[in-house]
């Protein structure tokens, strides 16, 4: 099994462009170019930006596919593989080896609530059988499910789990999990975006940040500031970060939707895919979707400007 696999700087969390209700295969192939033209660090499928859980089963699969074979192993791909199922997690895991991925990510099964010594058990299986190093998603508002800082700790000594990704928005959690694993070759990843730069600022290792799929190199620009710790330039991007927040992802209705209707709106506006979503989610109303795209160009020529 890999075991040496190190996580670090912006792995944005890859929306999945879609047509008439199919993957958009030369959507994806563009936007896989767009976010590696970026400079990122790493691509991850079939998260929640990317709409995973409203994918069918053949459209994880040929997603990883097509991913894998566009990015010709540029940069490390990671594949969500969160299922209730231990054996479906598995053949999905299995699939994504196959394809040429190189890592899995596991929120753990999230449909009934398990303990804490279930949720252990059900990832040190996985790990044992999974051709690819498993990373951990704690991600409890979609889940339900934490992961207690005992178990990160009783599972990071297994050799074939390498990281988490932590998407709680508890910063209190991730700066713990530094404390505890910031010396180890443990890569700990941030997945609120406005987070990032305090995450990186206290040792974390980077981010999983869903602006990346539009802006990449403002959050890699992010990442370099924090490592040389400048804290000038660390606030000035930051506030693009805000812009992206009130502009883009603030724009539907009050719900955590918004944020990728916002993103796959704004990759329309970039002329990057359709803003078409996977149901049961619905895209922007046209004057919303307008509204964002037309944002998303103007921030485009300002992040460049700020960025060179």
């Amino acid at each position: 099994m890999s075991n040496n696999l190190q996580l670090r700087g912006v792995i944005p969390p890859f929306a999945t462009p879609l047509s008439d209700g199919e993957l958009d295969l030369l959507g994806v192939d563009r936007l896989v170019e767009h976010i590696l033209e970026g400079g990122v660090d790493g691509l991850f499928l079939l998260g929640t930006t990317g709409e995973g859980p409203s994918l069918t089963v053949r459209q994880r699969y040929h997603l990883i596919e097509r991913v894998c074979e566009t990015n010709r192993q540029r940069v490390p791909v990671l594949c969500a593989i969160s299922d209730p199922s231990l054996g479906e997690a598995i053949e999905l895991a299995e699939h994504a080896h196959g394809a040429g991925a190189h890592a899995v990510v596991s929120a753990g099964p999230y449909y009934l609530p398990i303990s804490q010594q279930q949720l252990a058990a059900y990832c040190f299986e996985l790990a044992d059988r999974s051709p690819l190093p498993v990373v951990l998603y704690n991600m409890p508002s979609c889940t339900k499910l934490t992961f207690d800082m005992a178990t990160v700790e009783q599972l990071a000594d297994h050799p074939n789990i390498v990281g988490v990704k932590d998407s709680s928005g508890d910063m209190d959690y991730f700066y713990e999990l530094v404390d505890r694993f910031g010396d180890a070759e443990f890569s700990l990843l941030i997945g609120p975006e406005e987070n990032l730069a305090r995450a990186m600022l206290c040792g974390g290792d980077g981010g999983v940040c869903g602006g990346g799929n539009l802006f990449p190199q403002l959050y890699v620009r992010i990442v370099a500031a924090a490592r040389d710790g400048d804290r000038q330039r660390l606030n000035a991007l930051q506030s693009l970060v805000e812009e992206v927040f009130a502009t883009i992802y603030f724009v539907g209705d009050h719900h955590p939707t918004r944020i990728l209707q916002g993103v796959k709106a704004a990759l329309f506006g970039l002329g990057v895919c359709s803003a078409e979503m996977a149901p049961p989610i619905a895209p922007l109303a046209d004057e919303q979707l307008e509204r964002v795209a037309a944002a998303a160009r103007a921030m485009r020529s300002r992040v460049e400007a700020a960025v060179v």
